[in-house]
């Protein structure tokens, strides 16, 4: 009765009803756990996030863990994440690192988990400690999408850091970094360009990440409208990369700018 009447009231939207009665039910078990049950205030609590009503998000998951067996690490490490994400929305990020932390030490090689530490200790301003989390979470993701997701969150947070192209821990691939600089000419991210192929200090001593990738991408008229700094040394460094010549000769300000920069 009580499990029918928990699923009527989520489809009538009733939340605050749902989770009063589904704790009721939970304390039918007397202690017992309930992997389907688990599973059912998972997809409850991921229909929420859609809803983005966290604050019941967070405590349908705790309900959900309170269902998972122990022995269930995936299920319980899925869980700890989602409510993870739903505490960093409602900005307690004390409690969502504390999510972060036990889902990576329940199941050490799941990306996602160092993901999360990764975004927590970015908004408790523990940039480094979150780049070496974020660094983590790539060498663990397994496929081409794990891999360019978490590759975009090391470079976000260490182009952030002073030095931070040297603080990377893990190894890009000449692909995820192909990738990092398709994207970033796609979306008009002319400092992120200018960190993978500069790094953060621009200096002689700096040297950029991306120094093996090809630049017939770069939008150059675009680009040189930017205010990214070193934006000439940019440019002159993507040309030796690739950079398209004809838009260098068809353009006639684009000469007269590099002329002008010298």
């Amino acid at each position: 009765m009580l499990q029918l009447l928990c699923e009527l009231y989520f489809k009538e939207k009733s939340f605050n009803d749902c989770l009063c009665t589904g704790r009721k039910l939970k304390n039918t078990y007397k202690g017992e756990k309930n992997e389907t049950k688990a599973t059912q205030w998972k997809k409850w609590g991921n229909e929420l996030h859609k809803e983005s009503k966290y604050d019941l998000m967070a405590e349908y998951y705790t309900l959900a863990l309170e269902f998972t067996p122990t022995s269930k690490s995936e299920t319980v490490t899925a869980v700890l994440s989602n409510r993870c994400l739903a505490l960093i929305n409602l900005k307690k990020f004390n409690e969502a690192l504390a999510d972060a932390e036990k889902c990576t030490k329940i199941r050490p090689k799941w990306f996602r988990g160092h993901s999360r530490l990764g975004t927590c200790l970015l908004h408790l301003k523990r940039n480094k400690d979150a780049l070496q989390a974020f660094c983590k979470a790539h060498t663990c993701a397994v496929n081409d999408k794990e891999k360019q997701t978490t590759a975009q969150e090391v470079i976000s947070t260490a182009m952030n850091i002073e030095g931070g192209e040297s603080q990377i821990t893990c190894p890009l691939s000449p692909q995820v970094l192909q990738f990092l600089v398709k994207e970033a000419c796609e979306k008009n991210e002319w400092k992120k360009l200018r960190f993978l192929y500069l790094g953060t200090a621009a200096s002689k001593t700096s040297r950029g990440l991306a120094t093996e990738c090809h630049a017939s991408c770069v939008p150059l008229d675009l680009l040189i409208e930017s205010d990214v700094n070193n934006l000439h040394k940019l440019v002159t460094v993507l040309l030796e990369h690739g950079l398209r010549r004809q838009d260098y000769e068809v353009v006639p300000k684009l000469h007269f700018w590099l002329q002008w920069k010298r």
